[in-house]
């Protein structure tokens, strides 16, 4: 009863979050796990990002590729750096 419990919930929160654009997912997490840090860099691969908001990592690489036009972060190896706060997510 109790793991049926704990499914449908999972399940709810998953519909809630997918129905997000991943650009979106993609900021919200960004700067959660930025926020963390003292100097706002998030280091994590591209694909282990693309893991965590259920995207490619192709789709991935071209939404940061838009984000870095916006002047929102900078792409490094092994990471990336959030350089402005999002105004709406």
């Amino acid at each position: 009863m109790l793991s049926c419990i704990h499914q449908r919930a999972g399940l709810r929160d998953t519909g809630r979050v997918r129905s997000q654009s991943a650009r979106t997912r993609l900021l919200r997490f960004l700067t959660a796990a930025a926020n963390r840090t003292d100097d706002r860099t998030v280091r994590m691969t591209q694909d282990q990002i693309g893991q965590v908001i259920g995207i490619s990592r192709q789709h991935h690489n071209g939404l940061m590729r838009d984000l870095a036009a916006a002047g929102l972060l900078k792409r490094r190896y092994g990471g990336v750096r959030l350089v402005a706060q999002p105004l709406r997510l």
